[in-house]
């Protein structure tokens, strides 16, 4: 007995030792670090990351540091917000392929990005930036590209003149000379012209269609002068394949009756141009809704067209895919399928104003308005954020209903409520797929949130922020790119409303102190 307790006390002894030494052994050996993995290792780390954790991880050490500004990791981050998914719509749009990007660029985009996204959520505080643009063309219509980047002012006699708001130095140069040269005695009011924009999603670099309708309302010329025109505009490159400004094609030109006093709402998706339009003299219902292949049109006087009948004049008409029409209306929205609508080449005279076309769906007791609606485009649907009389309305309109459905292709759902405001009758608005600006008549500025129902992965509350601006006018309405976060006020100054206009940037990356 007495053996084994020596023994299990000089054990003890020895374990106590080792342990000593184990101790000051580790003390003294230095840790594995980050800094020590290679470089590889830690780039495919910050793959994996956030925008925000890559921008954290910069203040950790040298080698971290040096690691996030690799072009994978931007590269990554970019590609993840350039497809829609059924919660959200595409985020960014670039005007060149992915892999033309560097790093520095790449990087620039994602947090100009997250700079908006914040920018708007910031209430009672200016614009990080805000830059006046003097115009020469005098300006009818006006177009933000989508990207923020190219600004397109049109002059009533169809002259493009284009803006880089990018450059350091803005600059305006030509996109389209004048289309039309209208004698000395007519006044500037009997023309009227409208225009309107498709992206072509396909092309790898910057392109996209605009269309020109042109009439006179108290003239009698020829069909040469009433016209729809439709140009091909992309983007010019130089050597290092860098977009350094624009050009333009005409590509189809058809004519008008000349008994249309003028077309008021137009749209323009792939072939298909519809245009809705007042013709006076033939019968009680005095406008028509038109769907024509411009492609088949171009260079014809009896083209083929279909014809629509919306219950009441449409105030904004928009074409989507599989052959479908929205429509806005003064008390509500309908959609129209034109695919079985037989295409037909008399003039307007021979038309029956009777001959209705079914609506596949109507919602009519909303009273919305047309002002600053565009469509929304998600994985799975198709979305329009509308002001109506009582709140702010989202339609939402299914892309792909499942054969012989029950369901309703669309449905309306009230987003938010509207404020409280006392000089709220006519707005100059823009309506995003969750933000959305807008002037009251008294020019007070407001940002908007609002979240779609049954969204659990963005549910943001309705807020309304008012903005410190200084406006004088706003003769032309809002433009707004939500993904850089800029704002063109057109019309912004009472001497020269339309040569004169204000550019806002939200985004925070603008601020010096960002």
């Amino acid at each position: 007995m007495l053996t084994f307790l020596k023994s299990r006390a000089l054990a003890s002894k020895r374990l106590a030792s080792t342990s000593m030494w184990l101790s000051d052994s580790l003390r003294t050996r230095s840790m594995p670090r980050l800094n020590d993995l290679p470089l590889e290792i830690l780039i495919t780390i910050l793959e994996e990351l956030g925008w925000r954790d890559v921008l954290q991880s910069r203040k950790t050490c040298m080698a971290l540091y040096e690691a996030s500004k690799t072009r994978s990791i931007w590269f990554n981050l970019c590609r993840s917000y350039l497809a829609p998914s059924a919660t959200s719509p595409q985020m960014l749009h670039l005007e060149r392929p992915l892999w033309a990007y560097d790093d520095q660029r790449l990087e620039f985009l994602i947090m100009r990005l997250q700079g908006a996204e914040f920018g708007w959520r910031r209430g009672n505080n200016p614009p990080s930036r805000s830059r006046r643009l003097d115009t020469n063309n005098v300006a009818f219509r006006m177009h933000l590209v989508e990207g923020g980047r190219w600004l397109l002012v049109v002059s009533q006699t169809g002259s493009v003149t284009y803006f880089d708001l990018d450059s350091a130095t803005i600059t305006e140069a030509i996109l389209i000379p004048d289309q039309i040269v209208y004698p000395s005695h007519m006044i500037w009011e009997d023309i009227k012209m409208e225009m309107v924009v498709d992206m072509n999603r396909a092309s790898p670099f910057l392109a996209f269609n605009m269309a020109f309708s042109f009439c006179f309302g108290n003239d009698t010329r020829g069909p040469t002068d009433h016209m729809i025109q439709v140009w091909h505009v992309g983007l010019v490159l130089d050597e290092r394949q860098l977009g350094v400004g624009l050009t333009s094609k005409l590509v189809a030109t058809f004519p008008l009756e000349t008994n249309i006093c003028f077309v008021y709402a137009l749209s323009l998706r792939g072939p298909h141009i519809a245009f809705s339009i007042r013709c006076l003299g033939y019968g009680p219902v005095l406008e028509k809704t038109f769907v024509v292949d411009w492609e088949r049109a171009n260079g014809s006087s009896n083209y083929s067209r279909r014809l629509i009948h919306p219950l009441e004049a449409p105030y904004f008409i928009h074409l989507l895919p599989g052959a479908k029409l929205f429509v806005i209306e003064y008390c509500g929205a309908c959609l129209f399928d034109y695919s079985n609508i037989e295409e037909t080449t008399p003039l307007l005279s021979t038309y029956d104003p009777q001959d209705m076309v079914t609506p596949l769906w109507e919602e009519r007791t909303l009273y919305l308005s047309p002002y600053g609606v565009s469509p929304h485009f998600y994985a799975d649907t198709i979305r329009f954020v509308i002001r109506g009389r009582a709140g702010i309305y989202g339609v939402i309109i299914d892309c792909s209903p499942a054969p012989h459905s029950v369901e309703p292709p669309a449905q309306a759902v009230k987003l938010m409520d509207l404020p409280p405001i006392s000089h709220f009758g006519h707005i100059h608005a823009f309506f995003g797929a969750s933000s959305a600006i807008i002037l009251d008549d008294q020019l007070d500025s407001f940002l908007i949130r609002y979240s779609w129902p049954n969204n659990e992965n963005s549910v943001i509350p309705a807020s309304w922020l008012l903005i410190k601006t200084s406006l004088e006018a706003c003769k032309l309405g809002l433009l707004v790119d939500v993904e850089s976060g800029r704002v063109v006020v057109c019309g912004a100054f009472e001497e020269e409303p339309r040569c004169q206009h204000v550019v806002w940037d939200f985004s925070l990356i603008y601020k010096s102190d960002f």
